[in-house]
């Protein structure tokens, strides 16, 4: 029998098969391309300016104020022991305390300072990248820790003084009308340092964290004769770690919403680019940081990236719409070719497991959805950034060809596809 060019023709018995088949193939490698191009054109690829102010956590200091400890209504702590009387008004100032691992202690434990610092601290505003990100890697590591249970037992020493501490007994009390106003107890994490002081004294001392204040009161060693400035600090008897703290998530939400997609992990990761851009000069201001960061991306151009392999922004979009575009022209040719009722319903390709060929409401659905939705859903998003572009950045005349181009191919495959 004599071939043609225009088309199959029946001189195979299985012609249609191998036909169906292949454009079974066709159809798959459209749909592959196109989650591809989804993925590669959604992976965090941008260079980011970091903001300049970082807000601190409301939460978790609203969290902190909410005290459990003290027995309700109590507002009065007496300490006692010898040469210590001290009765005064209290406000438990926090009711949590950031912990990490050991390998972070030291971005919470100042070198030349006994003392752990504050929550509020650690979320206070960055002047340089390397604090920034020294803050983040701690915040992805730490955890907060809440007070359960005080000790009865309360120490009294000078303030830089953790060898000699005097013991006393502690109490609370209610008074309907206090003296005059609290003082603000502190919750704080025993540094490495102080807590080796604390166990040269006293092996058996096993708390990690304790409320702290100072104190005028007469000399501990002088006859009361003089005044000298002294801490008293409660140990925390027991604490639970707070399931579900995210330390990062408050940062991640602020900058979310100035438009920065930050994620979750070491500075390393989340910001592996900018990492790589400025490790030679993190120690110098943010303000610095971001204008060399958006000299780099302008020399550069914009990039997106995917399993480390780079492609320009640009190159991708144009070749990921010629592709696209170019699969469903290839498509749209070989489906013409079947019609009109070139297909029998007798043939063996109506068997091949394809939904090009099946004719239930569903499969006509889904034939649709993967031969004019997501084409065209791709190329909007990948030639609009997924719509983060401003419109002014919009490539228009490329959107006003490609676009309607990938409609008219998608819905005219679907107008010439095999009926039953």
């Amino acid at each position: 029998m004599a071939g043609t060019n225009s088309g199959p023709t029946r001189g195979s018995a299985h012609w249609s098969t191998d036909y169906v088949e292949h454009l079974r193939t066709v159809h798959f490698t459209l749909v592959a391309v196109c989650v591809a191009l989804i993925i590669l054109s959604t992976a965090r690829t941008q260079t980011e300016a970091l903001r300049k102010h970082f807000s601190e956590s409301k939460g978790l200091q609203q969290l902190g104020r909410l005290s459990l400890l003290p027995p309700k209504g109590a507002n009065v702590l007496i300490i006692t022991a010898e040469d210590v009387n001290i009765r005064c008004p209290f406000e438990l100032y926090d009711n949590l305390t950031l912990r990490v691992p050991e390998a972070f202690e030291s971005q919470l434990f100042d070198r030349d300072s006994l003392e752990t610092v504050g929550v509020t601290t650690v979320l206070q505003k960055q002047e340089t990248l390397k604090q920034f990100r020294n803050m983040w890697d701690v915040l992805n590591q730490a955890y907060a820790e809440v007070p359960l249970e005080l000790s009865t037992t309360a120490y009294v020493g000078r303030s830089s003084d953790y060898q000699h501490p005097i013991r006393a007994a502690l109490r609370f009390e209610k008074l309907d009308h206090p003296p005059q106003s609290p003082y603000p107890f502190e919750l704080r994490t025993f540094s490495p340092r102080a807590l080796e002081l604390v166990r040269s004294q006293d092996s058996a001392f096993d708390h990690e964290i304790y409320y702290r204040n100072k104190f005028a009161l007469p000399s501990l060693t002088h006859g009361g004769k003089l005044v000298e400035q002294v801490q008293v600090w409660i140990p925390v008897e027991k604490s639970t770690r707070l399931s579900g703290y995210d330390g990062q998530a408050v940062l991640i939400s602020h900058a979310r919403q100035d438009g920065y997609y930050w994620r979750h992990g070491s500075f390393d990761s989340s910001f592996r680019e900018l990492n790589e851009v400025t490790k030679d000069y993190q120690d110098i201001d943010l303000g610095a940081i971001e204008r060399i960061v958006r000299s780099e991306a302008q020399r550069t151009g914009e990039s997106l990236e995917l399993v480390g392999v780079k492609v320009p922004a640009g190159k991708a979009v144009i070749w990921g719409t010629i592709v696209i575009l170019a699969i469903q022209m290839y498509l749209w040719i070989h489906l013409r070719q079947l019609s009109p009722n070139k297909l029998q319903p007798n043939d063996p390709g109506r068997d091949v497991a394809w939904i090009g060929v099946y004719t239930s409401l569903d499969a006509k659905f889904a034939m649709l959805s993967t031969t004019v939705v997501l084409p065209t859903v791709v190329l909007l998003g990948l030639q609009t950034r997924w719509f983060k572009l401003p419109l002014s950045e919009f490539n228009w005349p490329l959107l006003a060809f490609t676009v309607p181009l990938s409609i008219l191919l998608g819905v005219w495959s679907q107008l010439i596809r095999p009926s039953p």
